[in-house]
């Protein structure tokens, strides 16, 4: 949750950021593009304004800049008109729409202007020509004077826009009118008045130009865009101000469930690698510790079971948290010792090397002789004198080499702590593995394989629904387990012989008694021709008994045909047969191949229903199992229910059937 919400926070810290950012990116390039064009329009009328001037003082200067500038300005003028932006600066566009009226009217004037102008400067330049075409040599003196003095009237008139020299001009153009019978004194004095009659127009025009308001109109605009605009930057500013606080405090946030949720990962770290009961490391834990030039001790309570057993299992706790505090205790610090529970009674010290094996011996004594001499007393009611046995090893792999040396130790109660020896448990294996051979061999050839039967529970009703034949092997009044044996009939191709020989024994029990039971197939009977020849034969022999047959197929076998499997499958269930997976949980439990066959039974492994009180992980495993199998119609029964503790758990989460030491042991007979 607490990742789900910092997912969350960072999300909406970003997406306010971008958001922000592309607003005031958008809103400042508006504002920039408006100030441009407002400028742009300033510029384009000072200039054009320049250029009024310059075109009505200077005779040679041509109508061409001021064209331009005037379609500049037009251009600017439909820019910010259609400026959506700008449009939303209410008085600075209102102000802008009354400039747009009057420089229009004030370009329109130009035009009237631009009229008088060109006729003007046309005079103005006919009057230098006749004065340069004046007779001088002809003409009195008295009369020069006058006209130069017209024409320098004409020129300082247009120059200044002063009317006064016009009015002289006047006053001594009534003194030209009376000289006679003068070509050049007619043209010049026509040409004069022209003058006089346009210049009181272009003074007049030209200073309705100049003194045109839009300037001051255009300064409005801009001063109330920059009101408006800087309006517009305080609501920015105090949003920015709280987008800030806002990212401050989303960075605080961040910053707080960042560490809880790191604080939280070392706690469930720590849970993830720590036993809850003694809070020593777990096995998990070890298998990420161990390491070249370690040591690894392996401790196992004799006996717990009983103390579990008959004591329950508060006390069963009591006695292993004890043993923890012990071990953790004595265990001699200068060799870094690391302490770990592997599970039920057994735990663990990894260490550095140590050289020698009899220091390596003399530590585990200690460790005994403490433990045993330190009795554990119950809330001072009860004591107990705990006794322990130790597997040493420092071969890889660690964990399994240590196992090997313990289950001897169990094996052998003349000694209760050996070190492993790789040479010497070869020996043992290979004489143990001879023994077998011989038993089975023996076992076959006398046909002492035989069955057991071992009764199946309902959860609901307690009563025997089915039993499971088990083979057994019978030599000299001794009854042999044949799990330990089957291997070695794999490899020596014996396995077939004893199946058929179960089989038969099994049909001939249970032909007349409509009591349903189980038969273990495995996937080497199923591929084997001469076992399903036999089997086929049993079918014709015994076709009514097959309805009450389970055939248990190993979850944990190498299924290499499929086809011959489902052939199989799809054979004994047109006979009524039904179908379970033995040992479900054991080894990769792959539930595609569940649903790929027509099952009706799923056997959980011994190994998780054995754990199942004291690890929640195999509970959580045994769950999972239950669930699917309930979606899938497929009806569970648990295997190794060994106490009223384990089978109360097992009906709690469900499953149908159970099966167990508890609930019945594998028996030569019927029950």
């Amino acid at each position: 949750m607490k990742k789900i919400f910092l997912i969350l926070i960072g999300g909406i810290v970003v997406f306010l950021l971008i958001l922000f950012d592309n607003y005031t990116r958008a809103y400042f390039n508006n504002n920039d593009r408006i100030v441009k064009n407002l400028n742009l329009l300033k510029q384009k009328e000072l200039k054009l304004n320049y250029e009024i001037f310059t075109i009505s003082v200077y005779l040679y200067k041509n109508f061409d800049p001021i064209v331009k500038l005037e379609n500049d300005i037009d251009n600017i003028l439909d820019n910010l008109t259609n400026d959506v932006e700008f449009q939303k600066k209410k008085q600075a566009y209102k102000d802008f729409l009354e400039y747009k009226k009057d420089i229009k009217a004030k370009i329109n004037k130009i035009y009237e202007l631009e009229t008088i102008i060109a006729p003007l400067k046309n005079a103005d330049m006919y009057t230098s020509e006749l004065i340069n075409k004046l007779p001088i040599s002809s003409l009195p003196p008295k009369d020069r004077r006058l006209w130069l003095n017209i024409a320098s009237n004409i020129f300082l008139s247009k120059s200044s826009l002063d009317e006064t020299f016009i009015k002289n001009i006047n006053k001594k153009l009534e003194v030209l009118k009376k000289i006679q019978n003068s070509k050049f004194n007619e043209i010049f004095v026509k040409n004069v008045e022209l003058i006089n009659n346009l210049f009181p127009l272009y003074v007049k025009e030209i200073n309705n130009v100049a003194n045109s308001k839009t300037l001051g109109e255009l300064k409005k605009c801009f001063d109330d865009f920059l009101v408006e605009t800087n309006q517009k930057l305080k609501i920015i500013t105090i949003v920015s101000i709280l987008l800030i606080i806002f990212v401050v405090i989303s960075i605080l946030s961040i910053l707080f469930l960042f560490i809880s949720l790191e604080k939280e990962n070392e706690v469930l770290e720590k849970i993830s690698i720590t036993d809850d009961l003694t809070q020593l490391y777990n096995r998990r834990k070890l298998q990420m510790d161990i390491e070249k030039d370690k040591v690894l001790f392996i401790i196992n309570i004799d006996r717990f079971k009983y103390y579990n057993d008959l004591y329950g299992i508060e006390v069963g706790d009591y006695i292993l948290q004890d043993v923890a505090k012990k071990i953790t205790y004595i265990f001699p610090k200068q060799y870094n010792p690391k302490f770990y529970r592997l599970g039920a009674d057994d735990f663990a010290v990894l260490c550095d090397r140590i050289s020698s094996d009899d220091e390596l011996l003399n530590i585990g004594k200690d460790v005994i002789k403490y433990i045993s001499d330190n009795s554990i007393s119950y809330h001072r009611e009860i004591e107990f004198h705990i006794m322990v046995s130790i597997g040493i090893s420092y071969v890889f792999p660690l964990v399994e080499t240590a196992d090997i040396i313990l289950k001897k130790i169990k094996k052998d109660t003349t000694t209760n702590i050996d070190i492993y020896n790789p040479i010497l448990n070869e020996k043992e294996n290979w004489k143990d593995n001879m023994r077998k051979v011989s038993i089975l061999k023996k076992a076959i050839e006398n046909d002492a394989i035989i069955p057991y039967y071992q009764p199946i529970i309902s959860n609901k009703t307690d009563k025997i629904i089915k039993y499971e034949v088990l083979a057994r092997i019978e030599i000299d009044n001794k009854i042999f387990s044949i799990y330990p044996f089957l291997t070695i009939a794999k490899e020596n191709r014996d396995y077939k012989y004893i199946t058929i020989s179960i089989y038969k024994k099994a049909f001939e029990q249970f032909k007349d008694k409509q009591i349903e039971f189980s038969l273990n197939l495995s996937i080497d009977d199923i591929e084997n021709e001469k076992t399903m020849m036999f089997l086929y034969s049993m079918i014709e022999k015994y076709p009514e008994v097959f309805k009450y047959i389970t055939f248990e197929i190993l979850e944990d076998d190498a299924i290499n045909n499929y086809d011959e499997l489902k052939k199989f499958i799809e054979l004994v269930k047109k006979y009524g047969s039904k179908i379970a997976v033995d040992d479900f949980g054991s080894g990769y439990s792959n539930f595609a191949h569940i649903l790929n066959l027509d099952i009706d039974y799923l056997k959980i492994d011994g190994s998780l229903i054995k754990n199942l009180i004291y690890d929640k992980k195999m509970e959580l495993i045994v769950e999972t199992i239950v669930d699917f199998s309930n979606k899938t119609n497929i009806e569970v029964i648990a295997e190794f229910v060994h106490n009223e503790i384990v089978l109360q758990k097992v009906k709690q989460l469900g499953i149908e059937y159970s099966q167990g030491y508890y609930l019945g042991e594998p028996s030569r007979d019927i029950v």
